[in-house]
């Protein structure tokens, strides 16, 4: 299994404030699920996710995960959404993200 290294912004816009990590992983999502155990006060907020690039430093949108929200989608309560660039939504259950089968993307400013 190949590992890779994530060095990821999440951007809080209504607080002002981004916190950086970086984390060696098997894909983005498992590393985006090692920032939330660590920092289990951030599940009810909402970020936008980033990666810098290796070499230009560039940041990449990951994604944006919502943590306040609640979304109703045929008769299934759906929260603590994780969507990523490619509009794959995850969902947060108190251990890690598991794959979640919204029918949107949450892109909203935030």
């Amino acid at each position: 299994m190949f590992m890779f290294t994530y060095d990821t912004l999440a951007i809080f816009q209504k607080s002002k404030r981004y916190l950086s990590f970086i984390e060696e992983a098997e894909s983005f999502v498992s590393a985006a699920t090692s920032f939330f155990l660590s920092s289990p006060e951030l599940v009810t907020s909402m970020c936008r996710l980033y990666c810098r690039k290796p070499i230009s430093g560039d940041l990449q949108l990951m994604g944006e995960y919502d943590g306040l929200s609640v979304y109703m989608e045929k008769g299934e309560k759906h929260s603590h959404i994780l969507t990523l660039s490619d509009g794959r939504t995850y969902a947060w259950n108190g251990k890690r993200f598991v794959r979640d089968n919204l029918e949107f993307a949450l892109y909203e400013d935030i």
